[in-house]
């Protein structure tokens, strides 16, 4: 019988594809969300002639993993919010009216200050007080990322397009980054749609407060980076970083090669620390790195770049070394196509889905990663309620978001630490 049933269903669904006349089937219209999950009495499924209690069509397809969405919708213990089904719900269904995608989800969220549907307000200004109102509902920034290496598009780049939103995951990796731990200070303020070339024509922009942290100096070559004999000194010499220069920042400015180089394999798939303590383990214990075998070579590089070679940094280009065929595998790989790897530090099977991220250095000798569209003197700002630091390009009297990036040294909130001390002050940006 169940297979009766799901024969049938599959079977109208795809000619519902094949002849748009017939109009999509019902469970794949956006709104259905709503009228599935807040109907007071269980709902009866029709298929063809025959109608069939939701109670009994779940219990003979639970076992079909695209039912999950609406089992969820019926049986969720704990509230979910708007952010919950934008990741995990929207993407699976259709509307033509793209204020749908945000008014036919808010019926489902109990909370008072969510926002009051109005379909005379432009679809941008519908999109953007969406998005305030989930970072302030859900207290982070990281509701604004998405999987776009472009962000030109007729709204705003902070608005992040619906069916590429990441999975929460993604976004903290399994390592938890909190640069910008404390609540986000965000607000929708009015802005006039500028006269310089901008990408959206919005009247409004979101006042983002942020600390300030340095410009993008060098853009790295990745095609030569991944040809290079050594990705340890092709990488190091396409920073051009003065280790020599004092240190705007009053934090660490150690290369990271081989931290980089693993946030570029691993996606925020796999955890980059656990990783490393693989590694700590294998080359001489917990407390550093005693034996290294054949590392002469990145002590020569650490004399002819002038950086300091000290455990952590030893670690950390052993790593880089033992990751080099890796990475080369990893970048010429298609995306969504899977790569297994085995070496002394453990087995890993990575899916690549980069969307063309690349190295880059800043003015103050920093290293990081981020979006492959950033240019040089793009600016990196740490917002209060950001996991990672996020890369901003100026537009006259504003910015304009071009994504998240990695910079090792600030990943751990260092510089809210300092702008807790007076060290350091933070500003407002105003994003469209």
């Amino acid at each position: 019988m169940a297979k009766l049933v799901r024969d049938k269903l599959h079977a109208d669904e795809r000619r519902s594809r094949q002849h748009e006349t017939l109009g999509q089937v019902w469970w794949k219209r956006l709104w259905v969300i709503q009228e599935f999950g807040v109907a007071r009495r269980t709902p009866t499924v029709c298929v063809g002639p025959h109608t069939i209690s939701w109670d009994f069509l779940k219990e003979r397809l639970w076992s079909n993993g695209e039912w999950h969405l609406f089992h969820d919708l019926r049986d969720q213990q704990q509230p979910q919010s708007l952010r919950n089904f934008l990741l995990n719900t929207a993407n699976a269904f259709y509307c033509t009216e793209p204020r749908d995608w945000i008014y036919a989800l808010l019926g489902l969220v109990d909370d008072v200050n969510k926002p009051t549907p109005d379909y005379s307000k432009p679809v941008s200004e519908v999109y953007e007080e969406a998005m305030v109102y989930l970072v302030k509902a859900e207290r982070t920034i990281d509701v604004l990322l998405d999987d776009r290496n472009e962000r030109a598009w007729s709204y705003p780049s902070w608005v992040p397009r619906f069916s590429e939103m990441r999975d929460p995951m993604a976004i903290r990796t399994q390592d938890r980054f909190r640069a910008g731990y404390d609540q986000p200070i965000v607000d929708l303020v009015s802005h006039p749609a500028p006269e310089v070339l901008c990408p959206c024509s919005t009247h409004h922009a979101l006042s983002l407060r942020a600390i300030p942290f340095d410009n993008v100096k060098q853009k790295v070559d990745m095609r030569k980076l991944s040809k290079a004999t050594s990705v340890l000194k092709e990488a190091l010499k396409q920073f051009d970083i003065d280790f020599q220069q004092p240190r705007r920042h009053l934090v660490d400015r150690a290369p990271h090669i081989g931290y980089l180089m693993l946030e570029f394999i691993f996606a925020g798939k796999l955890s980059v620390l656990k990783t490393f303590e693989h590694a700590r383990e294998e080359l001489g214990g917990i407390a550093g790195v005693s034996w290294v075998p054949k590392m002469h070579f990145p002590e020569q590089l650490a004399a002819e770049f002038k950086f300091d070679y000290n455990r952590e940094v030893k670690l950390d280009m052993a790593v880089a070394t033992t990751f080099e065929d890796d990475f080369r595998k990893v970048f010429r790989s298609k995306h969504g196509e899977k790569r297994r790897f085995k070496n002394k530090y453990g087995e890993y099977t990575v899916q690549h889905s980069q969307q063309d991220r690349v190295y880059f250095s800043t003015e103050s000798g920093y290293a990081g990663l981020g979006p492959g569209s950033l240019d040089i003197g793009d600016s990196i700002i740490v917002p209060f309620g950001a996991s990672r630091p996020l890369v901003v390009r100026g537009h006259g009297d504003h910015f304009v978001l071009v994504g998240d990036a990695v910079v090792p040294g600030i990943m751990s909130g260092q510089l809210v630490d300092l702008h807790r001390d007076g060290t350091l002050q933070d500003g407002v940006f105003l994003l469209k």
